[in-house]
C-alpha cells in the first residue's frame, strides 16, 4: 500500500473515531440536559491537544500542538495555540504523459491568538448543543510560511537515439511564499460551558494567507524553467484563503 493511501486510511479512521466520540459526548450531555448550569462545575481555564490539517489534491499538510483558553465572561474566551506544521514528504504528479516525483519539506512552528464567542451559552434555556456552538476569530503567526516542492522526472527520457538520465535532465525547486501574519475565522462545536471535565472540540474555517509569491530554480536542462515563476505566480494569485479542520481534546482545569 502506498504511503498516501495509508495516510488517507488513517484520516478516515480518525474521522470515524471522532464521530463516535461526538455521539457519545452528545448522549452524555443529554443526560444532564435538565441540570441547571449552577450545579455543574464550569472552569475558567482549559487545556487542549490539537490535531488538524489541510489537503490539496493528494498533498496533505498536518498540524498538531496544544492550546490554552481562558474564559473572561459567560460565552467569551481568549485562546492561545502553539502548533507544529509538517507535510507528507513526497507525492506523484504528471507532466504531459510523463510521471513526476514531487518532493516536499514543510516544517514550521505556528502560534495563534484568538477570541471565541459562544452566542447561545449564557441562556440556560437553550439546548446544550446550541450552547456549545461558537465563532472563533484571530491571527496566526507562521514562522516559515513557505510551501516547498522539488520536481523531477521519474526515469530516463529518450529522444531518438539519445537517452537522458534523470540527473542530466535536472530538477525544478519551487517555493510558494505566503504571509507570516494570517487572520482566520472558524465555526466550531465546543461544550466548554456545559461543565464537563473532558470535551471533544470540532472546528472548521479558513485563514487568509495573502497573495502568494513564487520563486523557482531549475538545474541542468531544466534551468530555463526558472523563467516560468511569474506565470505560476499569476495562475495562483486567487488562492489567498486556505480552509482547515481541527479536532481538539480539551480538559477543563
Amino acid at each position: 500500500m502506498k504511503i498516501n493511501q495509508k495516510i488517507k486510511l488513517y484520516l478516515i479512521l480518525l474521522a470515524l473515531m471522532s464521530v463516535q466520540l461526538f455521539i457519545a459526548q452528545e448522549q452524555q450531555i443529554e443526560t444532564t440536559q435538565e441540570v441547571p448550569i449552577k450545579d455543574l462545575q464550569v472552569s475558567d481555564w482549559s487545556l487542549g491537544f490539537v490535531a488538524g490539517g489541510k489537503s490539496i489534491k493528494n498533498y496533505t499538510i498536518y498540524e498538531s500542538g496544544i492550546q490554552v483558553a481562558k474564559s473572561i465572561l459567560d460565552g467569551h474566551r481568549l485562546r492561545v495555540d502553539l502548533i507544529y506544521r509538517s507535510s507528507n514528504s513526497g507525492m506523484e504528479g504528471q507532466w504531459g504523459n510523463r510521471s513526476l516525483n514531487l518532493a516536499s519539506d514543510i516544517r514550521t512552528l505556528m502560534a495563534a491568538f484568538s477570541y471565541e464567542w459562544f452566542p447561545f451559552a449564557a441562556n440556560q434555556k437553550n439546548l446544550n448543543f446550541f450552547r456549545s456552538l461558537k465563532i472563533r476569530g484571530g491571527l496566526w503567526y507562521v514562522d516559515d510560511p513557505k510551501f516547498f516542492y522539488d520536481a523531477s522526472l521519474n526515469g530516463e527520457v529518450r529522444w531518438g537515439e539519445l537517452v537522458f538520465e534523470q540527473e542530466e535532465i535536472g530538477t525544478v525547486k519551487t517555493n510558494i511564499i505566503t504571509n507570516k501574519i494570517q487572520p482566520f475565522l472558524s465555526l466550531g462545536y465546543d461544550p466548554f460551558y456545559i461543565g464537563k471535565k473532558f470535551n471533544l472540540i470540532m472546528e472548521a474555517g479558513a485563514n487568509y494567507h495573502g497573495r502568494p509569491s513564487v520563486d523557482m530554480v531549475g538545474t541542468n536542462m531544466l534551468t530555463p524553467t526558472s523563467s516560468q515563476a511569474p506565470i505560476l505566480e499569476n495562475n495562483i494569485k486567487e488562492y489567498q484563503f486556505m480552509p482547515f479542520v481541527q479536532l481538539v481534546m480539551q480538559i477543563n482545569l
